[in-house]
C-alpha cells in the first residue's frame, strides 16, 4: 500500500445516485441519517442542479463511465477535460471506473453499459502505463473497480489481473462485492473463502448493490433497483474485516425506490465495521482544484493501445453483438484471438443472449410481438442487427428497429406490414405523422395497409397464422395526451 493511498481521506458510507439531477431521496431524514457522502454516476456527465443543490456537509467521490482505460481507445483530452471539470464542481475525492471496455472505436455496446475485457498481461500494462497520467488529467486518485463479468476472457482470473494491476502501479481499487459474487459464481468458487485471492490491502472502497435470485448455480442477478440480499450484507461485512485500508463503502441503488434505499442502508449502517468506519468519517470532505495536466500527460494518454489486444476487443463486441460471427464461431469457421478461443461457445451464446436481451427500444407492444415472432429478445434483436448496413454500431435506435422489422425479407408480408402499423402508432404517439403515405380527413391522420394490420398483430401473439390479405385503412388522430387509433373508410385517405 502507498503512502498516497493511505493519505487518503476517510468518507464513510456512501449513497450511489444518478448524477444528471439533484436526487430527492436525500431529502430523506431516514437515509441523510445513514449516508456521509455520495457518488455520482452518469454516462454523459450532465450533472444539472446536482452541484449547487448538494448540502456542503456530504462528501463527493464520482463514478465515471466513458474513461475506459483497460479498452486501447485513445483517451481524448476533451473527454479527460469534461471529466476534470465535473470533478472539479463536485470538490470529487476521487474518480471511480470499473476497469472494463466502455468503449470501442469511439462506439459502445448495443446493450449496456460496457463489454467484458480481455483479462491478460497486455491488459495490465495498458493500464498500469495510463494509470498516473490519468490521476495527474483528473487531478485525483483515480480507482479501479472490479466490473461485472457476465464470461471471463483471458488467461489471468480477476484477482490475478487486479494484484498484477496493483503491483505494477500501486493503483488503489474499488472491491465491489456483488461483482465479486458474479466473478466466483462464473469460477464456481467461495466468493468468502476465496475473497483474500484480491490484493486486499489496496481496496480504497466497497461497492455493493441489490439483486435477486435465479434458477441455477449462477443463483444471483445483480439488480440496482432490488433490496439488497442477506448473502451480500454477509459479503461486506466479511470485506470490511480484511481490507485494512479501507476509506469508505457505496451502496449503488441508482434505480431503488426509497423504502428499498431505506432498508438497505439500515442494513449496511448496523454493521459493527461500516459504525467503526463512519466514526472516523470527514463530513463534507472536498477537493480542491489541482493545476491542469501538462500537455505530455494528455499526449500520452491519447495514444492507442497494442494493435493486438484491439483487435482481441474486436472480436469480443463481435461475437456478443452479430450473430453471423457467433455461428462461425460455434461452427470452427471462425479464427479468433488465443484468449477468446479458450472461452467455451456456450458461454459466449450465453453472455450474447445475456447482452441482447437487454435492449428495451422498442414501445411494449411491438417489442412483445417481435419476441413473439422470434421466440425471445434475443432471438429479435440478433436478426434486427444483422439488418444494419456494414460498419454500423453502437445502440439501436427505436427508428432502426421498426425499419428492419417493417422490411426483413424472412418474414410474412403480413407481420412486415404489422410492424408497419405499430411503427406509423409509434410516430404519431410521439407527435410526428406516419412513416407510410398517408392522407388525411380533418384532424385525422389515415394510412391504408395491404392487410388487417390488428387482426395479424393479435393472430402472431395468439399463435395463430394471420389471416389473408384485406385492404384496411386505419386512421390516428393525437389530441392532448391521448391517442386514438382506429379503423376508417378507405375514402378517407387523400388521392
Amino acid at each position: 500500500m502507498t503512502s498516497a493511498l493511505q493519505s487518503l481521506p476517510v468518507l464513510g458510507l456512501g449513497l450511489g445516485i444518478a448524477g444528471h439531477e439533484y436526487d430527492s431521496r436525500l431529502d430523506d431524514p431516514q437515509v441523510r441519517a445513514h449516508v456521509d457522502f455520495v457518488e455520482p454516476f452518469d454516462p454523459e456527465l450532465d450533472f444539472g442542479e446536482l452541484a449547487s443543490r448538494l448540502p456542503s456537509s456530504l462528501s463527493v467521490s464520482l463514478h465515471g463511465s466513458r474513461l475506459s482505460p483497460i479498452s486501447t481507445d485513445p483517451m481524448p483530452a476533451e473527454l479527460l477535460a469534461q471529466t476534470r471539470a465535473v470533478a472539479d464542481a463536485l470538490g470529487a475525492v476521487w474518480v471511480v471506473e470499473d476497469l472494463a471496455v466502455w468503449r470501442l472505436e469511439g462506439q459502445v455496446p448495443v446493450a449496456g453499459p460496457f463489454w467484458p475485457p480481455v483479462l491478460d498481461e497486455r491488459a495490465v500494462q495498458l493500464v498500469a502505463r495510463r494509470h498516473a497520467d490519468l490521476c495527474a488529467a483528473l487531478g485525483r486518485p483515480f480507482l479501479c473497480e472490479l466490473p461485472p463479468l457476465p464470461l471471463e476472457i483471458g488467461p489471468l482470473r480477476p484477482a490475478e489481473l487486479f494484484t498484477a494491476l496493483t503491483e505494477a502501479c500501486g493503483c488503489g481499487i474499488v472491491l465491489d462485492v456483488s461483482h465479486w459474487l458474479v466473478a466466483a459464481q462464473l469460477e464456481g468458487i467461495d466468493p468468502l473463502e476465496c475473497l483474500d485471492r484480491l490484493p486486499l490491502d489496496h481496496v480504497v472502497e466497497l461497492h455493493v448493490s441489490g439483486g435477486r435470485r435465479v434458477p441455477g448455480p449462477r443463483w444471483y442477478d445483480e439488480e440496482h433497483g432490488h433490496d439488497l440480499l442477506p448473502e451480500l450484507v454477509e459479503l461486506v461485512a466479511h470485506a470490511i474485516d480484511r481490507c485494512p485500508n479501507l476509506r469508505s463503502v457505496v451502496l449503488e441503488c441508482h434505480s431503488a425506490q426509497l423504502p428499498i434505499v431505506r432498508r438497505s442502508l439500515s442494513a449496511l449502517a448496523a454493521l459493527p465495521g461500516i459504525v467503526a468506519l463512519r466514526a472516523l468519517a470527514q463530513s463534507g470532505r472536498r477537493c480542491h482544484r489541482s493545476p491542469s495536466p501538462k500537455t505530455a500527460v494528455l499526449e500520452r494518454l491519447g495514444q492507442p493501445g497494442p494493435a493486438s489486444l484491439a483487435a482481441a476487443q474486436r472480436q469480443v463486441r463481435a461475437l456478443l453483438e452479430e450473430g453471423e460471427r457467433l455461428r462461425a464461431h460455434e461452427s470452427g469457421a471462425l479464427e479468433v484471438d488465443q484468449s477468446l478461443a479458450a472461452v467455451p461457445t456456450a458461454a459466449w451464446r450465453e453472455a450474447s443472449d445475456r447482452l441482447l436481451r437487454q435492449i428495451r427500444v422498442l414501445p411494449p407492444l411491438a417489442d412483445l410481438l417481435a419476441c413473439t415472432v422470434f421466440g425471445s429478445r434475443e432471438g429479435a434483436w440478433r436478426e434486427i442487427l444483422a439488418q444494419r448496413p456494414a460498419g454500423s454500431m453502437g445502440v439501436p435506435t427505436k427508428e432502426e428497429g421498426f425499419v428492419a422489422l417493417s422490411t426483413m425479407p424472412t418474414l410474412p408480408a403480413a407481420v412486415r406490414e404489422a410492424f408497419a402499423f405499430l411503427h406509423d402508432v409509434s410516430r404519431v404517439a410521439n407527435r410526428g405523422v406516419p412513416a407510410r403515405p398517408h392522407g388525411t380527413r380533418g384532424p385525422r391522420l389515415c394510412v391504408e395497409y395491404r392487410h388487417p394490420v390488428t387482426a395479424v398483430v393479435n393472430a402472431v401473439l395468439e399463435g395463430q397464422p394471420p389471416p389473408p390479405p384485406s385492404p384496411t385503412t386505419m386512421s390516428f388522430h393525437r389530441e392532448g395526451g391521448k391517442l386514438s387509433v382506429r379503423h376508417a373508410e378507405p375514402m378517407e385517405v387523400a388521392s
